[in-house]
């Protein structure tokens, strides 16, 4: 960390030697802190630190450096540096403000239900920060397929905006799903550079259906889609949804059913009520929309009694499942892979890791997780942005007892499987 030491007196530079006119200036490697004129105690980087235009200068200086107050741009701090190579002035400016680049954002993207025709308007910026040159930025689909959208003109920070049907229809793979992403390239401080947002997805999905009925919707079919609650998003680990009935009436929860089986039901509380569900499967079709779906089987949990909230609502969250191994069948022990070193009484890295086939069945969050075996487990979360087979890492955690065989078993929802981890002696 740098450490700038400055008294209120006056200095005049030349070349690259520091002029004294009644003049203590000490620039050297410390420990991270900054101590600037007027400030009684260290400042931490991570703080809104200023140099002051009026403390940092005597009044006679009326150079460019110590012209105004001037914010500490830097985050990240260098572990190494030559004093001597440059001016006072300029070292300063470059270890305090570095150039910040410029950055570009991208909005709009969401689920949307089977079978709606959406009018979707994809949108975002550039902002400039420290950049001055910019040459033409475009928007591009990066998936199914990879083609240009949008341009917006060169010369400066620009935005776009554009206007995009989305059709997703039962049955389709590729169709349901769409990603985009915007570019620009910048002039970056000399060294040219194409800045990008973050991957923005379109997902056509099926819905979860919720809400208290003295209706039995168990059988599915066209009555659940219009009588419960419907929720339009992506598959995520966990969810919530509120519900509220002043009559007895039995509560429902119900998703797609390649989601898997759930593992909790909790209201407000954290009281546990999956015991008090039944899971039925059952089709569903939709009503109403630009194309129907139809027969889409569903998994349906219903309270075994008819419940009341006396006017209260409950929020109950309930985690999703998914299928470990390929869509083609069930893993086996040799589908997975074991990295890095495991020796008793070493302490695991990010190194020590388990690869492992999966079945993606529908766009969200996941985890993944291993039993804790001879002092040590793997886990696994992250995010699935499409349908497909994939891989999944597991990391360790935690350190070998002793040198042996250990074997682990990987859970995700209901379904497991077996791997052997072999710890040496050290």
């Amino acid at each position: 960390m740098l450490m700038v030491l400055f008294t209120s007196a006056v200095y005049s530079q030349q070349d690259n030697d520091l002029v004294k006119d009644n003049i203590k200036a000490t620039v050297k490697i410390t420990t991270p802190v900054i101590i600037m004129p007027g400030h009684g105690t260290d400042a931490t980087p991570t703080e809104a630190l200023v140099i002051s235009g009026d403390s940092a200068k005597g009044a006679p200086y009326q150079g460019p450096f110590y012209d105004s107050d001037r914010a500490i741009k830097r985050t990240e701090w260098p572990t190494t540096l030559n004093p001597a190579k440059d001016s006072i002035q300029n070292l300063i400016d470059w270890l305090l403000y570095p150039f910040i680049p410029a950055t570009i954002s991208i909005a709009g993207c969401g689920a949307y239900e089977i079978g709606t025709d959406n009018l979707v308007t994809i949108s975002g910026s550039v902002t400039a920060n420290d950049e001055t040159d910019f040459t033409l930025g475009h928007m591009d689909r990066t998936y199914p397929t990879v083609s240009e959208i949008t341009t917006w003109a060169d010369g400066s920070a620009g935005s776009f905006s554009e206007n995009l049907q989305f059709y997703p229809l039962e049955g389709g793979t590729a169709s349901n799903t769409a990603s985009y992403t915007a570019y620009n390239t910048t002039g970056n401080d000399g060294t040219p550079a194409i800045i990008n947002s973050g991957a923005c997805y379109l997902y056509g999905v099926y819905p979860y259906f919720y809400g208290f009925s003295a209706s039995d919707y168990t059988a599915g079919g066209t009555s659940l889609y219009s009588g419960l609650t419907k929720l339009v998003q992506v598959y995520e680990a966990s969810s919530e949804v509120e519900v509220a009935s002043t009559t007895l009436k039995y509560i429902y929860i119900a998703y797609p059913a390649s989601y898997g089986y759930l593992t909790s039901i909790k209201d407000q509380n954290e009281f546990e009520w999956l015991p008090s569900f039944t899971v039925h499967v059952a089709n569903v079709s939709s009503t109403g929309l630009d194309t129907d779906w139809l027969n889409h089987s569903y998994n349906i949990y219903r309270s075994n009694n008819t419940f009341t909230t006396d006017g209260l609502d409950w929020t109950f969250t309930f985690e999703h499942v998914g299928t470990l191994g390929a869509s083609s069948g069930t893993i086996a022990a040799t589908d997975s892979v074991v990295a890095g070193t495991y020796e008793a009484g070493t302490l695991l890295t990010t190194a020590n890791t388990i690869t492992i086939p999966v079945s993606i069945t529908a766009p969200g969050t996941y985890s993944i997780t291993s039993n804790e075996v001879n002092g040590y487990n793997f886990t696994g979360t992250g995010t699935f942005t499409t349908i497909d087979d994939a891989s999944v890492t597991l990391y360790a955690e935690g350190t070998p007892v002793a040198a042996q065989t250990d074997s682990f078993t990987i859970t995700y929802g209901v379904s497991t499987c077996v791997v052997d981890v072999t710890v040496s002696s050290p």
